[in-house]
């Protein structure tokens, strides 16, 4: 009977270990789970960012040149062009002129009713249109500022500071101007042609 007991004893004891170490292979067999978002996350973290690119003075000198080249074509097409333009047109009015009185002196652009040109040789006074045609002309011996002057300061009240020929609305004016009036008196009769104000001498 004890020897059945033992042989019991000993054959529980032997199957509780077998079910201990069963229990302990399925635990260190059982696969954890592991967290693949959070595994992700750090892979992402992990990449480097890519290094910014700084283009330095290469850029800043092509951004400048660019600006200047602007610069000089608004310069060519707005202000410089149109000043050339008129240059140019002068210098052929004036060319025309200089074929047809080669020793005209003192060549002067006026503009009144129209754009006129004045010059003169050592007999001739000469009025010229805007394409340099002669409009007509006068004997230089009848030129006489000092006459219009006369006449300025005793029927119109005015002391001109300046004389010269201009051209009227029909014929060959003297101009005569001060600090704030305009007379223009008819070259052969010295007659009233036009007169205004400038406002020039009431604001001084």
């Amino acid at each position: 009977m004890r020897k059945q007991a033992d042989s019991k004893a000993s054959v529980h004891k032997t199957s509780h270990t077998q079910k201990s170490v069963e229990t302990e292979h399925e635990h260190r067999s059982t696969p954890h789970p592991t967290n693949h978002s959070s595994s992700r996350k750090s892979k992402r973290q992990r990449k480097t960012k890519p290094a910014k690119t700084y283009y330095g003075w290469p850029l800043t000198a092509g951004l400048f040149a660019l600006l200047i080249v602007m610069i000089m074509t608004i310069w060519a097409l707005f202000i410089s062009g149109p000043a050339r333009i008129h240059d140019e047109a002068i210098a052929r009015v004036q060319a025309v002129i200089e074929e047809q009185v080669p020793d005209i002196q003192s060549l002067r652009q006026t503009e009144f009713d129209f754009v006129t040109w004045q010059g003169y040789t050592d007999e001739t006074l000469y009025w010229f249109d805007a394409t340099g045609a002669i409009i007509t002309t006068r004997e230089l011996s009848t030129l006489n500022y000092n006459e219009a002057r006369q006449k300025a300061q005793e029927l119109y009240n005015m002391s001109p500071d300046t004389v010269f020929l201009a051209y009227g609305y029909s014929g060959p004016v003297y101009q005569l101007e001060s600090s704030d009036q305009i007379l223009m008196l008819d070259y052969d009769t010295l007659d009233w042609v036009y007169e205004r104000g400038t406002g020039y001498g009431g604001s001084q």
